[in-house]
């Protein structure tokens, strides 16, 4: 239950043309006062406005993100490119006041922000059987990120949750939903997800451009549950990042092909792309003993070329992580 009287650190340009929006939150039970140059301040959520969203304003705005919700105010209604930017960096709602200082929708976005942001701190004890999910994604090679009905988040491996905290091409938005930061790939996404409801066994897969330079992510999303009884349908992600390492263990290999030590390293490496050469450069290893472990290699697999032993490999599962 939110208090009768929330507290409010507000953060907004030099001069009078916020005032009124204070006063009339005051007017409605909210405790406000001027935000701190920087964090910590003993308020139960933020309010930063502005007037135009310039860069000073994004700088002024970026040190709340880590631990306090926060909702900024415009005075006119945002595109839907700077409302989806704003999400991406973790503004939990975005409101737009006009020239009237309108209170009431921020009176609203800031008691649900607020709200949603004790949930969200409160979820601490999880199920035994989510538990045991959350082991099984977690050795997947690749992120993955299960969704309900409405896109929101409800478990992703441990590379799910790096690529959603980079908040760069994909990220969890304040309702909690999984988005992707390009608005056409976006829109495909959420459209995918309402045809699953529709009962359609639909699958996509979206290329998932990053702001910064870089290739963009590989996303297929796939329906998950049946849908027996009226029960919701949900949508699997699994997106992969071609930049990222091939995660795999020497001991693995050895127990699945039985390979030596030598041997289970040379095919990890050459499964990330190095060469012969650059291995024997790396390892101090001649090229004649290196050529001798790959026929050791393709003897024991049944492989006869290097792209052969990648698939067999790759294919496998020698991929799934362990611990």
């Amino acid at each position: 239950m939110i208090e009768a009287s929330p507290t409010v650190a507000m953060i907004s340009p030099p001069g009078t043309e916020f005032l009124p929006l204070a006063e009339h939150l005051r007017s409605h039970s909210f405790t406000v006062f001027d935000a701190p140059a920087a964090p910590p301040a003993a308020a139960d959520v933020v309010l930063a406005c502005f007037a135009p969203l310039d860069t000073g304003a994004y700088g002024r705005l970026s040190p709340w993100l880590a631990d306090s919700p926060v909702v900024v105010a415009l005075k006119s209604q945002p595109s839907e490119a700077l409302e989806l930017d704003l999400l991406r960096r973790g503004v939990q709602e975005v409101v737009a006041v006009g020239e009237s200082m309108s209170c009431e929708p921020v009176c609203i976005a800031l008691k649900r922000s607020l709200q949603r942001h004790r949930f969200q701190q409160s979820r601490g004890i999880r199920p035994e059987v989510e538990v045991q999910a959350q082991g099984v994604v977690d050795m997947f090679p690749m992120a993955v990120i299960i969704a309900d009905a409405s896109g929101a988040v409800r478990l992703s491996n441990a590379r799910g949750r790096e690529l959603l905290a980079a908040r760069q091409a994909l990220f969890v938005d304040p309702l909690g939903r999984v988005r992707l930061a390009d608005r056409v790939q976006d829109a495909r996404l959420h459209q995918t997800i309402r045809a699953v409801q529709d009962g359609r066994d639909v699958d996509c897969a979206l290329a998932a451009p990053r702001p910064e330079d870089g290739v963009p992510l590989s996303v297929l999303v796939v329906p998950v549950g049946s849908g027996a009884g009226g029960a919701a349908r949900g949508v699997m992600l699994f997106v992969s990042d071609p930049d990222a390492p091939t995660a795999i263990h020497p001991e693995t290999l050895e127990g699945l092909y039985g390979f030596t030590t030598a041997e289970a390293r040379l095919v990890i490496a050459l499964v990330s792309g190095q060469t012969l050469e650059a291995v024997a450069a790396a390892t101090g290893t001649s090229p004649n003993t290196l050529k001798n472990h790959l026929k050791a290699v393709f003897r024991k697999t049944g492989a006869t070329r290097q792209a052969e032993l990648m698939k067999l490999v790759l294919s496998g599962p020698a991929i799934f992580r362990r611990g």
